[in-house]
């Protein structure tokens, strides 16, 4: 009756047909139990030991008799359904650190770029949790609306405490901000940051760009939030070369607008002890 629904719940064809046999008719011997049921009576025996050990079934022994199994009561799914969840999240978690050297492996003998295209804040995370499965130090082009949602603001900050606990170094390249450059005097060093400021104003990318592992993540912040992955060692290099490229063009504007803020901070300072 309700077969497909405990199939759906992680049974096999064969563990729904007993266990729900055993539902509708209360105690059973196998034997019954096969006659009853529409699999092969070696499936039947097969699937009460597994029952059993699932603990959804109980057997009752008497002596000189063959022994009875009985449905226990199908709350007991629950635990069944708890523990299937459990070992996904561990698969899950043994994906995500082993997918990445599989997918290079995959690649470098088909010679094909892998590409992943991943919609919303689900496939945002899920370039996050790439980038700390590597566990390589990232080359990160900012976009300039990053931060104009505060949930992703959010979990930005908070994928930049993973990084430096997993002691991921990040060299970044960012359009100037009011805070840009105290970031850089003041703070980069604790985050594992190397920033590089942009002056140019026409420097505002709606889209954020990771270089990781054999890997580009692009995310679109300004309109649509999608994110795809590449990988792919000469489209890697190619980025690697633009990014260099950039970050040396950067250098001029990015020290001046530092030696400015480190003059204003100075003269901040001795007005305040001058008063």
């Amino acid at each position: 009756m309700y077969n497909e629904q405990l199939e759906q719940f992680g049974l096999s064809k064969a563990q729904a047909q007993v266990y729900m046999y055993l539902l509708e008719h209360g105690g059973q011997k196998a034997g019954e139990i096969a006659r009853g049921v529409t699999i092969k009576r070696g499936l039947v025996y097969k699937a009460l030991k597994e029952l059993e050990s699932m603990t959804l079934i109980e057997r009752r022994d008497e002596p000189n008799k063959p022994d009875i199994f009985l449905a226990r009561h199908p709350e007991m799914l629950r635990n069944h359904i708890e523990e299937r969840l459990r070992r996904a999240k561990e698969a899950e978690v043994l994906f995500t650190s082993f997918a990445p050297a599989l997918g290079s492996a995959f690649n470098l003998i088909s010679g094909k770029p892998g590409i992943r295209v991943l919609e919303g804040f689900d496939g945002f995370k899920t370039l996050y949790k790439d980038i700390i499965a590597e566990g390589k130090s990232i080359k990160l082009i900012r976009s300039s609306y990053d931060r104009e949602n505060p949930e992703i603001a959010k979990f930005i900050d908070k994928q930049i405490h993973e990084q430096i606990r997993h002691e991921i170094n990040v060299k970044l390249l960012t359009h100037e901000t009011p805070n840009a450059a105290q970031f850089a005097l003041w703070s980069d060093d604790d985050r594992l940051v190397t920033r590089r400021i942009v002056t140019d104003p026409n420097f505002l990318l709606p889209a954020q760009f990771v270089l990781y592992g054999n890997k580009v993540g692009i995310t679109d912040f300004e309109t649509t939030f999608i994110t795809t992955i590449i990988e792919n060692i000469a489209i890697r290099k190619s980025f690697d070369i633009m990014f260099d490229y950039m970050w040396r063009a950067a250098k001029a504007g990015h020290d001046k607008l530092l030696a400015q803020a480190e003059k204003d901070q100075n003269e901040k300072k001795g007005y305040s002890k001058a008063k």
